[in-house]
């Protein structure tokens, strides 16, 4: 039998639930910039709400800057902040670069789901020094960042329409996917194949924490002469017949 006090406190609960949540769902989006730390996302241009609202600018800090993901839009699932977890589906769009996925939020983690995204392989002169075109489909069931670095992570990386912008010229360099696993929090591991194009690349790369490693082989057809890509790929590789060896390890930046 339910004691009246019992039944009295539940209906009490709910009622401050309804009225938390009702409350939620009014407060403007930019008391969001109030749980954001400046340094490592920045948001502007609100509307909506805190629930369900959008940013006509959202930046995210990287190990080489801030990338721009352009205008955001999300909506919050209610019941996840219950379990002080917070989840949403998020939608960013910045030119033809699409960012569409569920992200989950904890005290020391961040993962995100259904990741499927569409982007400039231009930015990844963020990361790297050297000029490079196309598209990268990014195709994830899950990514998760923590503290002591990214994963669990299991999903692809295709890069069509693959092209290094040299000084003489745009050089087609074809299409290459990477599959991305990761055998324990905070390691990532990449098996890297071409799908098309003259130039062959096979091997693996991996992450670990901040340390990385990459050990490609580069495999060129017979009588393709470009000096500006042999010196571009002998900057970074060591040559052998028909191709390079490409190794590399250290740290990324902070």
């Amino acid at each position: 039998m339910i004691r009246p006090a019992a039944a009295l406190g539940a209906l009490f609960a709910l009622l401050f639930l309804a009225l938390l949540f009702l409350a939620l769902a009014h407060l403007p989006a930019r008391l969001v910039s109030a749980f954001a730390d400046p340094r490592q996302l920045r948001l502007s241009g609100f509307s909506g709400t805190l629930l369900s609202g959008g940013a006509a600018r959202v930046m995210l800090a990287t190990p080489a800057g801030f990338l721009h993901f352009g205008r955001a839009r999300w909506d919050v699932s209610p019941l996840s902040l219950l379990a002080f977890a917070p989840r949403l589906a998020l939608h960013s769009e910045w030119g033809a670069q699409r960012i569409d996925t569920e992200v989950q939020l904890s005290r020391d983690r961040v993962t995100l789901r259904a990741l499927d995204a569409r982007i400039d392989a231009g930015l990844l002169r963020a990361f790297i020094p050297v000029e490079l075109a196309g598209r990268l489909s990014v195709v994830f069931d899950e990514f998760a960042v923590q503290r002591d670095g990214v994963g669990p992570a299991a999903g692809r990386l295709v890069w069509q329409d693959a092209a290094w912008r040299a000084a003489s010229g745009v050089r087609a360099l074809g299409a290459y996917a990477a599959e991305v696993s990761s055998a324990a929090p905070g390691n990532l591991e990449f098996r890297v194949q071409t799908l098309a194009g003259p130039i062959q690349v096979a091997g693996t790369a991996s992450l670990a924490g901040q340390r990385y490693a990459v050990d490609l082989e580069i495999g060129l057809p017979p009588g393709m002469a470009d000096p500006e890509l042999a010196r571009a790929l002998s900057l970074i590789a060591t040559p052998r017949e028909n191709g390079y060896l490409l190794r590399l390890d250290g740290e990324l930046r902070r």
